[in-house]
């Protein structure tokens, strides 16, 4: 009994660690809202479909011309560290040049993820600000972190400027880092997930458990992250499991 007391609470121990600093979550289960209580809903063009997802729940399906945009000041709040992360199954096609996430900020520069088909198959993680047309691009690299298409993987974007760092994470390890420009993170205006702001750009495939930080997530913070089930409703569940296990140890 004490070692499924320990268990649930290594799990919701876990979980904490993952939330803190999360700015939005969309877990996609027939909607593009955000879980989290900023209520950062997102807001579809095209029609948005729903495909089987983790853990029994639901995933978003694009098909290159749909995308979700992103409430006004999701972004806002960003200065120094960002974290973008997803469970994403590819469909490999589409355009050359596919948008995974993308932040524009006008002339305050942009932040973007995308995929790139033409020969990497690799992953690109793109900053630039105006202090002056600065910027720094992470990946791809030849013969490097490749995204199979049809099959879920994990990935997360971290970027510090403070260290001057970028980091590309895939299924909990991390896959390349480098250098980054040590420039202010912009308040993005525009925000928009699977197409560039534009809506152009588009992406072919689903995404699950979307999430993005105002903090710069490391390994252990990634892993936690990956760990946690995307429906909450699971994590109530261990909450309400965890309690009762401990007034049943108290009654003994």
């Amino acid at each position: 009994m004490l070692k499924k007391l320990i268990s649930l609470l290594v799990i919701l121990v876990l979980a904490g660690s993952a939330s803190a600093g999360l700015v939005a979550q969309y877990d996609f289960e027939s909607d593009v809202t955000d879980s989290t209580a900023n209520h950062y809903d997102g807001t579809a063009t095209g029609t948005v479909g729903y495909v089987a997802g983790l853990d029994g729940g639901n995933a978003a399906s694009f098909d290159g011309s749909n995308y979700v945009s992103l409430p006004t000041g999701t972004l806002s709040g960003l200065s120094d560290e960002v974290t973008i992360m997803f469970w994403s199954k590819n469909i490999l096609g589409g355009d050359a040049f596919a948008m995974a996430f993308n932040g524009d900020g006008g002339a305050n520069g942009s932040l973007s993820v995308n995929f790139m088909w033409n020969g990497s198959g690799g992953m690109q993680f793109f900053y630039q600000t105006p202090e002056p047309a600065n910027y720094a691009q992470l990946g791809p690299e030849a013969g490097g972190f490749i995204n199979n298409g049809g099959v879920w993987a994990h990935w997360a974007y971290v970027k510090d400027r403070v260290a001057g760092t970028m980091k590309i994470y895939k299924n909990g390890a991390l896959a390349t880092q480098g250098g980054g420009s040590m420039a202010l993170l912009s308040a993005y205006d525009a925000v928009t997930i699977a197409a560039t702001t534009a809506g152009t750009y588009g992406y072919v495939g689903a995404f699950d458990d979307f999430r993005i930080y105002n903090n710069a997530l490391d390994l252990a913070g990634v892993q936690a992250a990956m760990a946690e089930m995307p429906e909450p409703a699971t994590i109530a569940l261990l909450g309400l499991g965890t309690l009762a296990l401990i007034r049943k140890r108290r009654t003994q």
